[in-house]
């Protein structure tokens, strides 16, 4: 069946479609010797052609030298997103072109099937793989992701967002599916010394980024849903939740009604740094700071029932505070759009929006210069060394004459940056220059266009058919005409695990990821 449908997709026929194509829902998977002896009648590794890197290094040119009508629109309304994407990809550009110099092509399938073992053996219940594609004309996609993981349906479902926000520009381009992988952690764990050992790999994605991590951060969850905020609200999506939250600045909670005061919520345990900073504050005596500091850790049981404040509760405190947790934080786009100052204390790791913020324009920094250190008590004196003379000093500028107007002059910035710059709009672009990258790493060594020859075109075509015919996907993802999604279980119900949809699919057993 994948043969038939692949024909189609080369000779020029309309996208292809999963409908009519089986898929087995056996409890476990193909173990590594069966796959690998799969392949065996699709012939031994074929060489590069002469110039393969000076081809994909034109391409990879060629791919910014000429920019869409989609491109240029997110450019004029996001100049942030292309440059911020380009530099997080270039990593991988430049390990595939050294790649393709060193000798062998890599089959393509070696290459999906090597990107999907990236991880170790304590790891691999933390991977998940999306398979992105136009099924006609609708964005669907292919998702398997382990139990006790963050579901792959809140990180998917923008990417298929975008896919129909910037169909005219990409339906053309995924004449067969895009393959993400995913390390669904809160965390970046694939070093970039790590990743250069191996052969290519196609990046994986992950909900924030380090410098010197591998994986490229893109927007987390909490944009599709974020169920600890749920309680009265029937839609927790970052679009509804931000509305409401710049509705609330408009009226009893302006600038001028807001109370003098510093806040912070959130759970100390896990996080190296807050448990060194937090208690720190929390004894800061009242005289220390010109504000008083309202800060307060809500990790379990009556502490949590006590000190808890919801976000609107937040939002009238003129200042808020801003830390990294156990990884990064998600927390700070919703203070973002408060309408309240935000200080933002450095951080380690960023989210995919982070080189957009501008300091003591969007919010204002505060230094920790032990931000990279596991040692605790160096993060703890540096906190009276660096850090609280600084918030001391920029929390007095601001209360002052002269400081106050300033300050809402920032946190009037910092809000309009959280509704233009994260919004539909924004996330779209963003994963739309996403796709265009993602979609040359997964070709870099497949001649194409008119460097490919039918023996080239069929090898490429069995290999993914034997990498997506291997895989045990756990559900299908389909985008709807009104905007929503809708969900299709390629797995059984009693297996453990479970989805946003409510949907319960397999769970993670040892090495089990693929057919038998």
């Amino acid at each position: 069946a994948f043969s038939e449908v692949f024909s189609e997709v080369f000779s020029g026929k309309p996208p292809w479609s999963l409908a009519s194509i089986h898929m087995p829902v056996s409890r476990h998977l193909l173990p590594q010797t069966t796959r690998k002896a799969a392949l065996s009648d699709l012939g031994g590794p074929s060489r590069l052609a002469d110039g393969a890197a000076a081809q994909y290094a034109e391409s990879l040119s060629r791919l910014f030298a000429t920019p869409s009508d989609m491109e240029e629109r997110c450019n004029a309304l996001h100049p942030w997103i292309m440059p911020s994407v380009e530099r997080r990809f270039e990593f991988h550009h430049n390990w595939a072109m050294e790649t393709m110099r060193a000798g062998p092509r890599q089959r393509t399938f070696d290459l999906l099937n090597e990107s999907f073992a990236a991880h170790g053996p304590a790891e691999k219940k933390f991977k998940g793989l999306a398979s992105l594609y136009y099924n006609g004309s609708t964005p669907t996609a292919l998702l398997l992701w382990a139990g006790g993981a963050k579901s792959m349906e809140g990180l998917a479902a923008p990417a298929l967002a975008a896919m129909a926000r910037h169909q005219a520009d990409l339906l053309p381009r995924l004449s067969e599916p895009v393959h993400l992988f995913w390390t669904m952690l809160d965390f970046p764990i694939l070093g970039r010394r790590r990743e250069r050992r191996n052969k290519h790999r196609l990046p994986h994605f992950t909900m924030c980024g380090q410098r010197t991590q591998a994986e490229i951060p893109v927007p987390d969850f909490t944009f599709h849903s974020y169920g600890k905020l749920s309680g009265r609200e029937p839609d927790t999506s970052w679009a509804a939740i931000s509305r409401r939250l710049r509705q609330g600045a408009e009226g009893r909670q302006a600038w001028r009604l807001r109370q003098r005061r510093l806040t912070f919520r959130g759970t100390v345990s896990g996080s190296r740094v807050r448990r060194a900073l937090v208690p720190n504050l929390v004894a800061c005596a009242r005289n220390e700071t010109a504000v008083p500091l309202d800060v307060q850790d809500t990790c379990c049981g009556a502490r949590k029932r006590a000190y808890r404040v919801n976000l609107t509760e937040q939002c009238r405190s003129r200042y808020l505070l801003h830390l990294e947790g156990n990884a990064y934080s998600a927390s700070l786009k919703y203070k973002l759009a408060c309408g309240s100052l935000v200080l933002l204390i450095d951080t380690s790791f960023e989210e995919f929006y982070y080189p957009a913020l501008q300091a003591h324009k969007t919010h204002v920094p505060i230094r920790l210069s032990k931000i990279w250190s596991k040692n605790e008590d160096l993060i703890t004196r540096d906190f009276r060394t660096r850090l609280l003379p600084d918030l001391r000093a920029k929390l007095a500028y601001y209360e002052s004459a002269e400081g106050e107007a300033a300050a809402a002059r920032i946190a009037a910035a910092g809000q309009r940056f959280a509704a233009e710059q994260l919004g539909q709009g924004a996330i779209s672009c963003y994963w739309y220059a996403v796709l265009r990258h993602s979609l040359l790493l997964q070709h870099a060594q497949h001649p194409g266009g008119q460097h490919a020859t039918p023996e080239s075109r069929a090898e490429h075509e069995a290999d993914v058919e034997a990498f997506m015919g291997s895989v045990r996907y756990n559900i299908k993802l389909e985008y709807t005409e009104a905007g929503g999604f809708r969900v299709t279980p390629l797995c059984h119900r009693n297996e453990g695990g479970s989805s946003e949809s409510g949907v319960t699919c397999y769970k993670y057993r040892r090495n089990d990821w693929r057919r038998r």
